[in-house]
């Protein structure tokens, strides 16, 4: 209907009830049928009001018969749906103006979420094959520019034309365009889409689609979350892009994320992994869909050992639950972990990988302060015993550290960077060079022990480790307090029963012992209260002295302890 004048609609049959606009003209013209007229007293009165007011009314009726005329053409148009092609007369108008049409596609992993046997990214692709073929058809002028938000800078299609010999090309690299592991991160591909619309010159008339699934997450405010400035934020840059073009369109082809659990994260709970020592593992899953999720299997695998398994009763929509494994390594090297949950919509963030580095044992270096030919006087034998026991057999257990020990003039000058654990056993004093190695050890993730003993010299441990409380110990020690004759004693008291060093001790049933160590002789302390309360440090075991003196000091230091 009406193609010569390149209009055409939808529902073509129902255009025809645009006829219906001659219904108020009929009713109107019946409405002035001539009637028998009968004069009266006062009708000279009403025919000279009539005369003053013909005007008006004749303007009233008209403007009513327009009003109804054009509802019933809106109606029509409506239910019909009419549309201007470009042939016809209307071609003539329409020839002169192109159009620029940019396509942002998301081609993030949420995009492959499966629905109907079919992942979304693959419906998305057909409908935009779709749109193009159709465009090809009608507006065969325009130019297309393709850009995914894993790589807005790429240009998958550069402006090419829509025109007939183009648009098969054009279809087989939209095919050929696979999802990516990247994330959307739609702030720096509308920053991308912004900076393509300022380098361009002329007058163009430019369109711009997104099209994407709308997570949460890729809305957030700027890349740098809910910290980002204002003029950073998406919703700020989809305004820009939006004034810079002519139409701007956000096309959302999200399907509902239901029972969609992701396994986040794989942890190893101890510091370093050994071989032959039990590790335990957290694996954290999380629904980040609509409904409640019950009976997950969760497998966790190391290397090419059999896979653990295990049933999660629940994990409810938007919450997290954590899955403990405990595995003993029977190598060392690197071994790969992963985890996995059953099938779900969205396969894709179904497993998480984990390359874990299995050590022969925790490299220990224990420095002996005080040596003694005597074997059992050894400032060093009950540490290296207890962290490192004889085995009798390979069956027996193994405590998992490799224990080298060292006098203090063979400290001096030992590399201590392949060590993860360093034991200090009454060394007198140490130099400037090796306590700022030794900050740089803890810093970097190393472990520090300080055991002190009547060798120590106070002011050097002071000066060099202490620091004014920038250094590795964050009390200063002052005189040595308690008995030389040992004859009065005191004990230790848990001042924190949650602390770690005490678990095993607990585990065991080994924390009442404690109150029957005799204590003779400790070093006296000034402790800066102040980053005690903000937790600067913490001190888990004091002395029952009057004065509760640090018996046990716990300080964090860069990566270390």
């Amino acid at each position: 209907m009406f193609e010569w004048l390149g209009i055409s609609s939808l529902n073509t049959a129902l255009l025809w009830g645009g006829l219906a606009v001659a219904s108020p003209i009929i009713i109107h013209l019946l409405s002035k049928r001539k009637f028998r007229t009968i004069d009266w007293a006062a009708m000279d009165f009403l025919l000279e009001a009539d005369k003053r007011n013909r005007r008006r009314v004749k303007l009233e009726n008209l403007i009513i018969l327009l009003l109804r005329c054009l509802a019933i053409l809106l109606l029509a148009f409506l239910v019909s749906r009419p549309f201007i092609k470009p042939t016809g007369l209307a071609s003539f108008a329409m020839q002169a103006v192109h159009y620029e049409r940019i396509i942002l596609l998301d081609d993030s992993p949420s995009m492959t979420v499966r629905s109907d046997n079919q992942t979304v990214f693959d419906q998305t692709k057909a409908s935009l094959i779709d749109f193009v073929r159709n465009l090809s058809g009608a507006r065969p002028g325009d130019t297309l520019i393709l850009t995914t938000t894993s790589q807005p800078d790429v240009k998958i299609i550069a402006g090419e034309d829509l025109s007939a010999s183009n648009v098969d090309r054009i279809v087989k690299t939209i095919e050929d365009i696979q999802p990516s592991d990247l994330p959307a991160r739609l702030d720096q591909a509308l920053i991308a889409v912004e900076d393509s619309l300022e380098s361009k010159e002329g007058n163009i008339n430019r369109v711009v689609y997104v099209v994407t699934d709308m997570r949460k997450v890729d809305w957030a405010k700027g890349s740098g979350g809910a910290d980002a400035k204002e003029d950073e934020s998406i919703v700020a840059s989809v305004k820009r892009v939006s004034d810079k073009s002519i139409e701007f369109f956000i096309v959302d082809v999200g399907k509902p994320a239901e029972g969609n659990v992701v396994v986040t994260g794989i942890e190893p709970m101890e510091k370093s992994i050994v071989a032959g020592v039990e590790s335990t593992f957290n694996v954290t899953l999380r629904n980040g869909g609509d409904a409640d999720v019950e009976n997950v299997e969760v497998t966790f695998t190391a290397g090419d050992s059999v896979t653990l398994k295990t049933i999660v009763d629940s994990v409810p929509s938007g919450e997290s639950v954590s899955v403990p494994y405990t595995f003993d390594f029977d190598q060392p090297g690197s071994i790969a972990v992963s985890a996995e949950v059953g099938p779900d919509p969205l396969p894709v963030d179904n497993a998480r990988y984990f390359a874990a580095r299995v050590f022969e044992g925790v490299k220990t270096l224990v420095v002996d302060g005080d040596p003694s030919s005597e074997r059992h006087r050894s400032e060093s034998l009950f540490l290296a015993r207890a962290l490192s026991p004889p085995r009798d057999s390979p069956t027996d257990p193994y405590s998992g550290y490799k224990v080298k020990i060292v006098t203090e003039n063979e400290f001096e000058t030992l590399p201590i960077d392949d060590f993860q654990l360093i034991c200090i056993c009454n060394l007198y004093r140490v130099t400037e060079d090796r306590a700022e190695a030794l900050e740089k050890f803890v810093a970097s993730g190393g472990g520090l022990v300080l055991f002190l003993g009547d060798q120590v010299d106070p002011e050097n441990y002071n000066a060099l480790l202490h620091k004014e409380g920038k250094g590795l110990v964050p009390i200063k020690l002052t005189d040595p307090l308690g008995d030389e004759n040992e004859s009065n004693w005191r004990h230790f008291e848990l001042d924190d029963s949650n602390h770690p060093v005490w678990a095993d001790f607990e585990q065991w049933g080994l924390t009442p012992w404690f109150s029957r160590v005799k204590l003779f002789r400790w070093f006296g302390s000034e402790v800066d209260e102040d980053a005690l309360k903000k937790g600067s440090f913490s001190i888990p075991v004091r002395m029952t002295d009057v004065d509760r003196t640090p018996a046990i000091v716990d300080n964090a230091f860069g990566k270390g302890r």
